[in-house]
């Protein structure tokens, strides 16, 4: 029986796709750490995309197993269901882990802040009749990126008195560590 099983994934070739799966994995995971130590981000974001690389095995899994074999195949209603259920899984795993929620009886990852400042948009109408139209989408976008988990969004009111004067990124970000 388990002679059996195994020789129907070695012709359906399930090895072979998990084995390239893992490679890529790899891949991805070696890439995410250049991303983080060339940009400065997170660290966790390589724990990020090894859980959700790993969240979705079973997917490739059944991609491999019913489509592996030479010839035509069909989806089948496991493959309906299941994988867009993994993937549902997987995304419910990442914002889980990015959220910071706490996990039963021990903490969940947390992603360390990424801060950012969004200064006023500056008005260059010949009239500056679109000067209240720049202070309005400075401030709702920074309450829109305000809403999201990770950043942390230097307010409108710190950024005001900046308003007009050439400062450069990197006197702002000293300015708000």
């Amino acid at each position: 029986m388990l002679f059996r099983l195994i020789q129907d994934l070695f012709q359906r070739r399930v090895p072979h796709f998990l084995a390239v799966y893992l490679a890529a994995s790899w891949g991805i995971v070696e890439f995410t750490s250049l991303l983080v130590d060339f940009y400065d981000w997170p660290s966790q974001f390589v724990g990020v995309a090894i859980v959700l690389l790993l969240t979705l095995t079973p997917t490739v899994f059944l991609l491999a197993y019913f489509h592996g074999r030479a010839g035509e195949q069909h989806w089948t209603n496991v493959e309906k269901t299941a994988i867009p259920l993994n993937v549902l899984v997987a995304a419910a795993v990442v914002v889980f882990m990015i959220s910071g929620e706490e996990a039963e009886g021990r903490g969940a990852t947390h992603l360390d802040l990424l801060s950012i400042a969004i200064p006023f948009f500056e008005d260059r109408s010949p009239d500056k009749s679109l000067s209240e139209l720049a202070v309005e989408l400075t401030e709702d976008l920074t309450e829109a990126l305000h809403e999201m988990p990770f950043l942390d969004v230097v307010s409108v009111e710190a950024i005001r008195p900046y308003v007009g004067r050439q400062v450069g990124p990197e006197s702002l970000a000293e300015q708000f560590k």
